[in-house]
């Protein structure tokens, strides 16, 4: 077990100098690995450097990140047979710049308690995404009576004229590793090594400029008073 342990080690080291090779565009020195084990770690490498700007704004990221999963038809060589093999996935993720777009990002934390006890903090990733303010919100859900309810432990963050830019990105479901372009499950020892922060991308849309915001409220007060008008001349005609 410890041979097996310690021949992993050295596979695993030797992988990381091949990935940067090919992340550097120099020759790969191929000594220790098969055609097929250098063809696996160049096509993991591709879908980990794979990325494309989004520029649109984001009312739901589960539902965008659905949509673009239940569209994509490539194949990565998954077999009928194999259970337990998957594709990677599209998500969505924000690139923090200091000269990107200015954006409002909402997050969903799942455990208050265990993210404040993290490394990072609210203030932190404030700082990080480039953010002039934060606000944080209790995360609220209707039962099965449709009665609103908080969800124990769980918050909204919103993060106010971040700066950077949203990128579709691939990467495998929970409990899965990248082998070449498949998803197969976590050995024990890559589940243990796996850290969640619990806290995801839920909404994302373009900061508006002062400009942008006196109109919209102009438009905002105009369609108000519209609106109290009509209600107005509608109940005239009531007998």
């Amino acid at each position: 077990m410890i041979l097996q342990n310690l021949k992993n080690k050295i596979f695993e080291n030797q992988k990381k100098i091949v990935i940067e090779q090919l992340n550097n565009d120099v020759a790969v020195d191929n000594s220790i690995f098969t055609d097929e084990e250098l063809k696996n770690i160049k096509e993991e490498t591709d879908i980990n450097n794979y990325f494309e700007y989004i520029e649109e704004d984001i009312d739901d990221v589960e539902e965008y990140e659905f949509d673009l999963n239940s569209n994509d038809e490539e194949d990565c060589g998954c077999e009928s047979h194999e259970d337990d093999c998957e594709c990677p996935e599209y998500y969505l993720d924000f690139v923090p710049m200091e000269d990107g777009d200015e954006m409002d990002l909402q997050y969903g934390v799942e455990d208050r308690t265990g993210y404040h006890d993290g490394i990072q903090t609210y203030i932190a990733m404030k700082d990080a995404l480039f953010a002039e303010e934060y606000e944080i919100y209790e995360d609220l859900y209707f039962d099965e009576d449709g009665n609103e309810n908080i969800k124990e432990g769980a918050a909204q963050v919103i993060f106010r004229r971040a700066k950077g830019k949203i990128i579709k990105k691939k990467k495998c479901g929970p409990g899965m590793r990248l082998a070449g372009r498949r998803c197969l499950p976590q050995t024990g020892t890559q589940k243990a090594s796996m850290k969640k922060l619990g806290i995801k991308l839920k909404r994302a849309k373009k900061a508006m400029g002062s400009a942008a915001k006196r109109k919209a409220a102009r438009i905002a007060k105009i369609t108000k008073k519209r609106i109290k008008g009509r209600n107005r001349s509608l109940a005239s005609l009531s007998n």
